[in-house]
């Protein structure tokens, strides 16, 4: 009769080990960013007059909204517009993204069956494959005097080579940007988004009114977008010597190799300025960050950051078993990929396992006991995945090519996938790369050790039949069985024969918080 009392009062006595349920229910979840609250500011931000027509120009019956995390408190906002705009399009909301919101999720749109897809906030700019895609940057707030004078604080020499690249949510200023700067700078170039199937300078409108800090351009009146999309897109630069380049999902033309220039990149600390170091390692690079009104030269340690991406490589390459993550079902070219990867690795004496998982999760990941190294197929800001929480080392495709081929290590970093598909600037046939000599043993910087060529049973592939025994018994080949049998303990052992049979009885049954055999209290 006292036990209720004694539990009452642990209960009361513990709530610092564990919480009511009703201050669960009741407490305030802060979802990182404030709904903007103002309608007029949301129809500007977003460009839902853009959206009301392109919807309204594709015909589509059912369109999926993808947001990322920190904008999902406006999505109910926008679906309300749209539906007052377009009354008989059907609009999904995809809130929890299959891989990186920053790419095009085709997987949860086609479980609702939709027509297109309006891409919302920061996105990669890879190339889909089955719906048609809207992006929609959002209309950041930037201090364009501001900006000026800390490019003019960063970059004193008039005559140097700069070029401006920005994270895409400020792309839109950035020609506004170049004209105020072309008058001093005579060496100065632009990049701008590489939006997939669009080349049209639509996306850079000039802006000409704001609400609330948050400028808006003509892209928000019809008469003015029917303009846009009858002006096409003119480089900069149309000297005789210039250089059209498209990479990371930025378009520029320059004037001298990209490795004479300095860059100016506007935009918050993130993936997007870490790739851009890696990959233009031999330029010097400014970031502005708008939000802080601050400038800094990035003084990462380049060197440092592709050390580790060589000893990551080196783990490749004396790895026996590789796992290959899908991080992607919506870019183009990821099945090409694959199969490259997968060519590659057969050439190279290594087993292999295809594993989709969607977001990359730790747990999951630590299951694979045999897999020695991993390599994801994602699109170039999910590719550089450098977490000490992973068991095993995640290597990009282009390392993958490096710890399977003869190449070397050079200069270039590759952290876009489709640049070693045929057609990009960084592909190999893999009959030039796969010829090694596999009966030369090669040294290992990670084990220490000599390692030679590829044997027999690392030529085969999972499901062949291979000799298992001198009396020719045979089974189907499995990396997984091949490392079970490796291991000291392979799980509880059966001793058939040798316990007694006991007669099963009737355990408990019921809900955890009351079991049948317990008393009611």
């Amino acid at each position: 009769r006292d036990i209720p009392k004694i539990l009452v009062h642990m209960s009361s006595s513990t709530g610092q080990f564990s919480s009511d349920a009703t201050a669960v229910l009741e407490r305030k979840v802060d979802s990182g960013t404030e709904s903007r609250k103002s309608a007029e500011e949301v129809l500007c931000y977003y460009e839902l007059t853009r959206c009301s027509e392109w919807i309204k120009q594709g015909r589509f019956k059912k369109v999926a909204l993808q947001f990322p995390d920190h904008l999902l408190p406006d999505s109910a906002r926008i679906v309300a517009t749209l539906r007052q705009l377009n009354e008989q399009c059907k609009l999904y909301i995809l809130g929890d993204t299959s891989y990186g919101s920053c790419c095009v999720d085709e997987v949860a749109a086609d479980h609702v069956s939709a027509d297109a897809i309006i891409h919302f906030g920061t996105a990669c700019l890879t190339a889909t494959k089955r719906f048609p895609v809207l992006y929609i940057f959002g209309r950041e707030a930037i201090d364009l005097e501001d900006c000026v004078g800390a490019f003019k604080g960063a970059f004193p020499d008039q005559l140097s080579h700069i070029i401006i690249m920005c994270d895409v949510m400020y792309s839109r200023v950035i020609e506004s940007l170049y004209e105020m700067l072309r008058k001093d700078y005579k060496k100065l170039a632009i990049s701008h988004p590489a939006v997939p199937g669009c080349q049209r300078r639509s996306l850079m409108a000039d802006e000409n009114t704001s609400i609330n800090g948050v400028k808006c351009g003509p892209s928000d009146c019809k008469e003015s977008e029917a303009k846009r999309d009858q002006e096409t897109y003119i480089p900069h630069d149309t000297s005789v010597n210039s250089i059209e380049q498209c990479k990371m999902g930025r378009h520029y033309t320059l004037s001298a190799s990209i490795d004479d220039y300095s860059i100016f990149y506007i935009g918050c600390e993130g993936r997007a300025l870490s790739n851009v170091i890696i990959t233009y390692q031999k330029c010097q690079c400014y970031s502005y960050n708008p939000v802080t009104k601050s400038y800094r030269m990035e003084s990462i340690n380049v060197n440092k950051k592709l050390g580790r991406r060589y000893y990551l490589m080196q783990k490749a390459k004396a790895a026996s078993t590789v796992g290959i993550l899908v991080g992607t079902l919506s870019t183009a070219g990821y099945r090409e990929i694959i199969d490259r990867l997968k060519a590659l690795l057969k050439s190279a004496g290594k087993k292999y396992y295809l594993i989709a998982m969607g977001k990359l999760n730790v747990v999951k990941m630590a299951n694979f006991m045999e897999v020695d190294v991993y390599v994801i197929v994602a699109c170039p800001e999910s590719s550089l995945v450098d977490s000490q929480e992973f068991y095993k080392p995640v290597v990009t495709p282009f390392e993958m090519e490096l710890a399977c081929t003869s190449q070397q290590w050079g200069i270039d970093y590759v952290t876009d996938y489709q640049e070693l598909l045929p057609g990009g600037v960084s592909h190999n046939p893999l009959d030039d790369i796969t010829k090694l000599d596999s009966d030369v043993p090669e040294f290992s910087l990670i084990t220490g050790h000599m390692h030679s060529g590829k044997t027999a049973v690392e030529s085969c592939v999972e499901g062949q039949l291979v000799k298992r025994s001198e009396k020719l018994q045979l089974a189907a080949y499995s990396p997984a069985a091949e490392f079970l049998q490796s291991r000291s303990w392979q799980g509880l052992e059966q001793q058939l024969g040798n316990t007694p049979v006991s007669e099963a009885t009737q355990g408990r049954f019921g809900t955890a918080s009351a079991y049948s055999h317990e008393e009611d209290n």
